[in-house]
């Protein structure tokens, strides 16, 4: 087993399932496969969230063991102070046999800062990347500096091959050391309990049940779910459509349509729920990087139909998972609902289970990071 890690984050890793909880989840497989785990949240420097965090297995939340009357109490982290705070981080971690550094989220905030932490210990850093924006070309200002980062980091994963790809061409690099590392799924995903579905069974009325859940930014399109939905409801007027999620902008007047249900923000356990209730799971975006939503629902043995961006395309490897269509298409998309409605029977719930449970499951997982820390360590 190695020794230890230091895990640089954004934000204080939350034990709330409401916020998908993905990193605890990942900081947790960490302390399988090292001595120690060390966590440091560039943005809770006093530790003041650090009675929150009893979620995070046998990792240690270093913050509240900086705070008590050092300098980090009163300094957040910006670019004026960020090197004496990677200092102070540093000379914690000394002597404590860190064997490397890797930073979750992105790069353009907690990677950069585990760059300048793991230079002052003479250490191996990494990252674990996830951003869309990687695809779009979205770094006004940020540049020079993440090309840099990329260029000397000692490994890179990201969610999905395609978003390794994005950041080779869009900053013209060649990375290390590279691996595709998805989000895990939730744990309880994994569980064979039985799944109480009856608060959204009640919405069944004879025809299909479709769920979809994300975060409704306008790049999720809820306009090609609602207006695909709508035509679904031409040949099955009994349909109904679950929205789970918060929704950023006004969706129109179709939207009220009294077969179109939005539940608000679920917790990760009703979102569990959702996924074992419903039919089948729609997820129309434009941009995906992976793709929660899919593995929840084959988790659940339930088939997606999904477009085919990078997150999606990378998951959905098998025709017997569901469909994929071009991103931004309302009228394949609409046909693609209704041939999975048409082909209800066909699908196998244990075999979509067990290929969600094999491929995104916590073994899984577990296997890609030992390889990944492998390659970073020599």
């Amino acid at each position: 087993m190695r020794k230890s890690i230091l895990v640089i984050v954004k934000g204080p890793p939350s034990d709330d399932k409401a916020k998908a909880g993905l990193f605890p989840v990942t900081i947790r497989q960490f302390c399988t496969i090292f001595e120690t785990v060390y966590v440091f949240s560039i943005k809770d420097q006093k530790g003041e969230k650090a009675e929150t965090l009893n979620n995070l297995g046998d990792a240690i939340y270093i913050n509240p063991l900086m705070a008590p009357g050092t300098f980090l109490g009163e300094m957040p982290v910006n670019a004026v102070n960020a090197q004496l705070i990677a200092s102070a981080v540093a000379s914690f971690c000394n002597g404590k046999d860190i064997d490397l550094v890797l930073s979750l989220q992105s790069a353009p905030d907690s990677g950069k800062f585990a760059k300048q932490v793991a230079n002052r210990l003479g250490r191996p850093f990494g990252s674990w990347e996830h951003l869309t924006s990687y695809e779009r070309k979205h770094f006004i200002g940020q540049r020079r500096r993440l090309k840099d980062f990329f260029r000397k980091a000692d490994g890179i994963a990201a969610v999905s091959e395609p978003v390794l790809s994005h950041i080779q061409s869009n900053f013209g690099v060649t990375l290390k050391n590279s691996a595709a590392i998805p989000n895990p799924a939730p744990e309880d995903i994994e569980s064979s309990e039985p799944v109480d579905t009856i608060s959204f069974e009640t919405y069944r009325t004879g025809g299909p049940l479709i769920g979809a859940w994300t975060k409704w930014r306008k790049i999720k399109r809820l306009d090609i779910l609602i207006d695909a939905f709508l035509m679904t409801l031409e040949r099955f007027p009994d349909a109904q459509l679950l929205v789970a999620g918060r929704v950023m902008h006004e969706p129109g007047p179709k939207a009220q349509h009294p077969n179109i249900h939005f539940l608000g923000h679920l917790s990760r356990d009703q979102i569990r729920s959702l996924a074992h209730a419903v039919d089948f799971c729609c997820v129309p975006s434009d941009y995906e990087t992976f793709g929660l939503p899919i593995v929840e629902a084959l988790a659940a043995g339930k088939p997606v139909v999904a477009t085919n961006s990078d997150g999606p395309r990378s998951i959905m490897t098998e025709g017997f998972l569901g469909e994929l269509t071009p991103t931004g298409d309302l009228n394949t998309f609409a046909d693609a609902m209704l041939q999975t409605v048409e082909r209800l029977q066909d699908y196998d719930a244990h075999e979509i289970r067990q290929f969600a449970i094999s491929r995104y499951g916590k073994q899984a997982q577990i296997d890609r990071w030992a390889a990944f820390f492998d390659t970073m360590t020599g």
